[in-house]
């Protein structure tokens, strides 16, 4: 088994290269105009760079946001055009997802906080269903929603809730603004905070690839992951 992994959905291109053993390789270019328009080759060179040629590519796997909406529909076209002239199957992954389980994988309880639109967030909160692996990890969506800087609090409330003794809520945001609200709502548990530059972790999209192979959940196509409207 051999996956290519691809995610657009922020201000970087990031690629990765994921066998039996996990991510083997890995390499992200600025999200810039040109280039998405040559995503095609960077795509090729990383793959060529690693040491194997496109047609040794099993599986192709795309992080499908929530994102920018045309930076994250970037990645998902060319996916689809490349799963498709390949012939091989697809596994479509939430960006949030990959961040949660790099997070569960070091024992932590993410609580996920994506600047979106208009003063809003998509924010997540994820448990896993069995203990952490080196490989895989099997995501529990607790919460998924698109928030408005008002229910930040709400949210802080629905991360207690999931509190467990033997894994501490860990907050990773984009937006200092979201963490500094989450930080003064006062929570009955203790949280650490993670200032990130970017959601894309090949990492923790690598164990949901591996997952998602071993259980054959793929497809054909892929399409944008949509959060629902914001929650004030």
């Amino acid at each position: 088994m051999l996956c290519a992994q691809i995610d657009t959905s922020g201000r970087f291109i990031a690629m990765g290269l994921v066998a039996d053993e996990g991510l083997i390789a890995a390499a992200r270019h600025p999200h810039t105009k040109e280039n998405a328009r040559n995503i095609a080759v960077l795509f090729r060179e990383f793959v060529e760079r690693s040491g194997y040629p496109l047609a040794q590519l099993s599986h192709i796997a795309v992080g499908v946001g929530p994102g920018t909406f045309i930076g994250t529909r970037t990645g998902i076209a060319f996916a689809n055009g490349f799963a498709i002239s390949s012939g091989i199957p697809m596994v479509a992954v939430g960006t949030l997802h990959g961040a949660a389980a790099g997070a569960l994988a070091k024992g932590l309880l993410p609580v996920c906080i994506r600047s979106a639109r208009r003063h809003s967030f998509y924010c997540g909160i994820y448990d896993s269903d069995a203990e952490a692996s080196p490989k895989a990890v099997t995501l529990k969506i607790r919460f998924e929603g698109e928030v408005a800087k008002a229910g930040l609090t709400e949210l802080a409330e629905r991360a207690t809730e999931t509190a467990r003794e033997d894994r501490r809520l860990h907050v990773l945001t984009d937006d200092r603004q979201a963490l500094e609200a989450m930080a003064a709502t006062e929570p009955t548990v203790g949280l650490s905070f993670e200032l990130v530059s970017d959601f894309v972790d090949m990492r923790g999209m690598a164990m949901l690839v591996l997952d998602a192979i071993r259980r054959g959940d793929t497809a054909d196509f892929a399409d944008a992951l949509y959060f629902r409207k914001p929650v004030p």
